[in-house]
């Protein structure tokens, strides 16, 4: 029968041998734990590249580089060096610089990936070939788990790599506070966090760690480690969370236990909550397959300890993503609106009244395409190009903003403004209107200066349309893009494309409402091959007042 680690059922019972003089690394990587044993030696650490594979490979941690950093033993010592990774190597939490030595209670991280080492003879479990399945409720995968399988994936490292458990729970406590003060996503410190978790309890055959969504009030997966699918009762995981406090459940004291722990063959099981400030975040399980009797008071002490520690760094994470999310808010919007529509919303995201809306209404649309005259096409070199883009677009930018109007979209050569979004404006035609004969002006003006340096001058031609779109903040609330849609966008492209250089044409719709305005050119124009002929209007100026 063909191996597959994937598929090996939780409840085997391991045989144990000793093995030869080796090396073992254990690696976690988003929840998932797998070990890899080497003879004593020089191990290379990294990715592969186009003509060699690492000894280890992380992939798919794209954190890590493809010669990351190599690890070799020495008279019983084991020595860690990076080989000038783009991320770096840090051994708990401080990064290191040469050659350093490591000892198995030391927690390595490259990229988002934490390593353990061990040397010596240890006891290997060895899984006898099976085919039976865990099954687990249904939860939502938030971060789904995608990584190459290395050398085997197995439960923790066994008890006999750690003699003295107080000591080893004392790492964990430290190692785990060296995770907080670390730079990282969110998931990959849950991910490691779990990993060290259950390095300590040695009894803890499969863990999971849920967090709870503060809208859905849903449980989502967000790290685990387990040979087949996550371990997680759902009963369970909400009694930890209602009465806020962690338990040791076993089947045999349970008289009626859930359909799923009995579908999990889960003999006793550990649940603590995630409590930060009297906040419920989540919770963190770990099962025995084997023994009623695997979980002790003193492993739940050190796990309600530790999910404390876990739920602190979270809310913390949290504080920091919701400030970085601000930031990036105004970074993201700060070329589209003008100084006062982003002071409005920066004044709304401090309310935390930001949220996405997409409403439809009348808009007015300004579309101005760009492009280089035929005869200087082949002169302009790509730096050129952009230099002569960035000074129209900037000087296209503030008279749009002076207008009251906001840039919906930005292309390679174009550009599409909206008036009356996302503040409604009862004078958005006018606004338009002044902001199109504003550009023609100032980019005419442009055209001439850069004529007279020798630059290539290049054209513009300016478009106007009314109609109801769909517009607004559009994604969620932590992912937020402004945008406009529908077919007026259509139109008015298609409008800028048939007008003539320097020009600037309006449709029957725009011009009902500026007429009084302007002095204009009735024509016909084909927006398109297959369509009939529509009827625009040539903007020549205003009208003299009299």
């Amino acid at each position: 029968m063909t191996r597959n680690f994937a598929t090996v059922a939780a409840t085997e019972k391991p045989c144990i041998y000793k093995a030869p003089a080796t090396m073992r690394i254990l690696h976690t990587f988003r929840g998932r734990q797998f070990t890899s044993d080497f003879p004593a030696g020089q191990i290379w650490v990294g990715r592969p590249t186009e003509t060699a594979e690492p000894d280890l490979d992380l992939s798919p941690d794209h954190d890590v580089s493809r010669r990351h950093a190599r690890v070799w033993e020495q008279a019983g010592r084991v020595w860690l060096e990076d080989l000038g990774s783009r991320a770096g190597t840090f051994v708990n939490g401080q990064r290191v610089a040469g050659a350093v030595e490591i000892t198995p209670d030391d927690a390595v991280s490259l990229g988002d990936t934490i390593l353990q080492i061990f040397t010596g003879h240890p006891e290997i479990p060895v899984e006898e070939e099976a085919d039976a399945e865990a099954t687990a409720g249904s939860y939502v995968y938030a971060t789904p788990i995608d990584s190459k399988p290395p050398t085997a994936a197995v439960a923790p490292a066994p008890a006999a790599l750690f003699p003295d458990a107080f000591a080893a729970r004392l790492t964990l406590l430290t190692d785990l506070l060296a995770q907080t003060s670390r730079r990282q996503t969110l998931e990959a410190f849950l991910g490691a966090f779990l990993g060290r978790i259950m390095t300590a309890v040695p009894d803890a055959e499969r863990g999971a760690l849920l967090l709870l969504d503060p809208e859905t009030k849903q449980l989502v997966l967000k790290a685990y480690v387990s040979a087949s699918e996550p371990a997680v009762s759902d009963t369970l995981s909400r009694k930890a969370l209602l009465e806020q406090k962690g338990f040791v459940w076993r089947r045999s004291v349970d008289r009626a236990p859930s359909n799923t722990a009995l579908q999990l063959a889960s003999k006793a099981a550990l649940y603590a909550p995630l409590v930060w400030q009297e906040r419920t975040l989540g919770v963190l399980c770990l099962d025995n397959t084997r023994r009623d009797l695997a979980f002790t008071d003193d492993d739940l002490k050190l796990i309600s300890a530790a999910a404390q520690l876990g739920a602190a760094a979270i809310a913390a994470q949290d504080v920091q993503e919701r400030l970085l999310f601000k930031a990036g808010f105004y970074q993201r919007l700060l070329y589209q609106f003008s100084p006062e529509t982003l002071g409005n919303l920066a004044a709304r995201v401090q309310r935390e009244a930001v949220l996405p809306q997409a409403i439809r209404s009348e808009v007015t649309l300004l579309a101005i395409h760009f492009g280089h005259a035929p005869d200087v096409t082949r002169r302009v070199q790509p730096e050129g190009a952009t230099a002569w883009w960035l000074a129209h677009f900037e000087l296209a930018l503030d008279l749009i903003h002076a207008s009251h109007g906001a840039v919906a979209r930005v292309g390679e050569s174009e550009l599409l403004a909206v008036f009356s979004s996302p503040e409604a404006d009862p004078q958005q035609h006018e606004h338009a209107l002044r902001a199109a004969l504003a550009l023609r002006g100032e980019l005419a003006g442009l055209q001439t200066r850069l004529t007279a340096k020798g630059e290539p001058a290049g054209e513009f031609r300016l478009a106007l349309h009314t109609g109801s779109a769909l517009h607004g903040l559009f994604g969620s609330a932590r992912r937020m893009v402004f945008q406009v849609l529908g077919e007026p966008v259509a139109t008015v492209n298609a409008l800028a494309k048939a007008a003539g250089p320097g020009e600037i044409l309006a449709s029957r719709e725009t011009f009902q409402h500026i007429y009084p305005l302007i002095q204009s050119h009735r024509l016909t124009v084909a927006l398109d091959a297959s369509a009939a002929a529509t009827e625009v209007y040539r903007v020549q100026g205003l009208r003299e007042k009299g």
